[in-house]
């Protein structure tokens, strides 16, 4: 019996789903020597990686030492510095503008830095204590983190200018704060501590109106890392048990998501979003996996992001930020264990729900014109 058109048909499509080709891996060297991590060890977020798939971090210097660096599909450029003593790439916008900070040749505390190819690292100032750090940038060139005051005691959110001074974002109630995010739409997002002086909650902050307590998923300590142009908002939370860490979704008024995490983990944490509400992070147990959750119909699925990737070529243990383009930066390792970071491009497969429609790409584009 010959195949009809129908049944052909059928049998391509069966074929095709069954055949979904693996998403591509670009390595960025290892992070030994380009790095997403700085010493201060606040969590990396979304901020690391721009729109064009390139990522900021910390270069490592035979002779400088640690450096702000930006690496592009695997070639990394270091950034200008004041200082022989280092400098660090938090964030980087569409225009390869990086923030982050450096250590002062002046009084060697940290300074915030706006670093760029080839010009003089911009000292961005404090809220009158001696050290600060900028941890992400958006394309309006906003640029938020965290900064000491005169006291000596406390430490708060800051919104930083190349021009103008810092502007202090305020906290919860307790003396620490900081900013680790910032979307288009200038809106900021981090942590404070509470006027009890020992909870610490996700917050949100604006130029224009009091920090916003995003709340917990029932624990003391919660943390928002990320913020897209839509107003999601994902981070970490313990909960109740007060040991188990979870990924969470915040929404402003509104009580936390919990995330979850793979099968027969028990630890999960959330670190970056994107404009299709695709968010990437880790989940842990005995060991660590980088993932990617997305929503259908209301419903978050979590998925290992070693199970879109060819398989025994790498192992993707952290996934930081993902992009528009579906482009995630992450850490992995080949067989001989050595930790690179690695940019992945989900867009590669069938499973390209998480590339951003036309119309949030030209949004963004026209923001940042």
């Amino acid at each position: 019996m010959r195949p009809t058109i129908l049944t052909l048909c059928a049998t391509l499509v069966v074929s095709t789903a069954q055949a979904s080709p693996s998403a591509s891996v670009v390595d960025l060297g290892p992070t030994s020597l380009f790095s997403t991590q700085g010493p201060l060890g606040f969590p990396g977020g979304n901020g690391i990686l721009n729109g064009h798939g390139h990522v900021a971090g910390v270069s490592y210097d035979p002779v400088l030492g640690p450096v702000a660096a930006i690496d592009v599909f695997g070639t990394v450029t270091a950034l200008g510095t004041t200082a022989i003593t280092g400098s660090f790439g938090a964030a980087i916008n569409d225009a390869d503008a990086v923030v982050g900070y450096f250590l002062s040749p002046v009084d060697e505390t940290i300074h915030a830095g706006l670093f760029r190819h080839r010009r003089p690292t911009k000292d961005l100032g404090s809220l009158g204590g001696p050290i600060s750090a900028a941890f992400a940038i958006n394309d309006n060139g906003v640029i938020v983190g965290y900064s000491s005051l005169a006291d000596g005691s406390s430490a708060h959110a800051a919104s930083f200018s190349s021009v103008d001074a810092p502007l202090d974002l305020g906290t919860l109630g307790g003396p620490i704060s900081a900013a680790l995010a910032v979307n288009r739409f200038n809106s900021a997002v981090g942590f404070s501590t509470l006027s009890d002086d020992i909870s610490i909650h996700a917050t949100l902050f604006s130029r224009h109106a009091p920090a916003l307590d995003l709340g917990s998923l029932g624990g003391p300590l919660s943390l928002a890392t990320a913020i897209n142009g839509r107003g999601d908002i994902v981070g970490s939370s313990l909960l109740s048990d007060g040991v188990t860490t979870h990924a969470a979704a915040f929404t402003p008024g509104g009580a936390p998501t919990d995330l979850g995490a793979l099968a027969g983990d028990t630890m999960s944490a959330a670190s970056g979003i994107n404009s299709a509400s695709c968010i990437v992070g880790t989940s842990s147990s005995q060991t660590q996996r980088g993932v990617l959750w997305t929503k259908s119909r209301g419903a978050w699925t979590i998925l290992d992001l070693n199970s879109l990737i060819e398989k025994g070529s790498w192992t993707i243990d952290s996934a930081i930020a993902i992009n528009d383009r579906a482009m995630v930066a992450a850490t992995g390792f080949q067989s001989d264990g050595v930790e690179h970071t690695v940019l992945i491009n989900l867009g590669d497969s069938l499973d390209s729900k998480c590339v951003a429609s036309e119309a949030h790409t030209a949004e963004r584009d026209r923001n940042a014109t």
